[in-house]
């Protein structure tokens, strides 16, 4: 089984390159995408695979392409987004929330009422449902999580009251608690690639309150420290 370990910066990933235990540990390149590889359990035949696509959507979709041709990912395999999000609602600082679904908060295809609803991508369905295994072992564990919906955007989220009405007016019914520019690029690509993915974000900083860019920077290190237990206890329980 590969376990497969994305996020869009490497500072969102270098704390968990570092401290997971992996044996036979090497750098791969693939078509110019770098990967730390190892085994994790050898017993159990765990390899995890982890890599940085880079900021926004292009860059997530890319990445998942080259992830499934370089390893050749089977529906036995898994594919976990770590990093950060700007929080809104029932969240603060140092919370994580696991993504129970990605939608996009920038796409309109609405004019065609009978057949999408704003969100919703072509030919895709408007709600990326991450992966019900992965979520119901996290529901599971003592870790301290909130279990919530992360709405994707082509821009760093800052103002409150326009996040506050792109809930209200398109999403009153599903429970959104973070923002950010990647994660449902990577779900509507894993859907493509049939790949078993969740996205999970820990808040870095809360939209509209404060210097939201230097908060986000300050928090980047505990992002990928709590990253680590959360990884290491799938790991241990899948």
């Amino acid at each position: 089984m590969k376990f497969v370990i994305i996020a869009a910066m490497d500072k969102e990933v270098e704390y968990l390159t570092k401290n997971i235990p992996l044996v036979n540990k090497r750098t791969l390149d693939a078509r110019g995408y770098k990967y730390v590889v190892g085994d994790y359990d050898l017993e159990r035949n765990i390899e995890v695979i982890i890599g940085v696509s880079g900021v926004g959507r292009v860059a997530s979709g890319l990445l998942l392409a080259n992830l499934n041709y370089a390893f050749n990912l089977t529906c036995d395999d898994y594919v976990v987004n770590v990093g950060t999000a700007g929080g809104i609602g029932k969240v603060s600082i140092g919370d994580v929330v696991v993504g129970l679904g990605c939608v996009y908060g920038d796409v309109d295809l609405s004019v065609f009422a009978k057949d999408y609803r704003y969100g919703q991508m072509s030919g895709c369905p408007l709600e990326y449902k991450g992966n019900d295994k992965l979520i119901n072992l996290l529901k599971k564990s003592a870790l301290n999580l909130k279990m919530g919906h992360i709405c994707t955007n082509e821009s760093f989220m800052i103002d409150y009251d326009k996040a506050s009405k792109l809930i209200s007016d398109h999403f009153p019914d599903f429970n959104i608690l973070a923002f950010d520019m990647e994660s449902a690029a990577y779900a509507q690509a894993a859907m493509i690639f049939k790949n078993n993915f969740l996205a999970i974000r820990y808040i870095s900083d809360v939209i509209g309150v404060g210097d939201q860019g230097d908060i986000h920077d300050s928090n980047l290190e505990s992002s990928s420290m709590v990253a680590l237990k959360i990884c290491l206890y799938l790991l241990d329980n899948l």
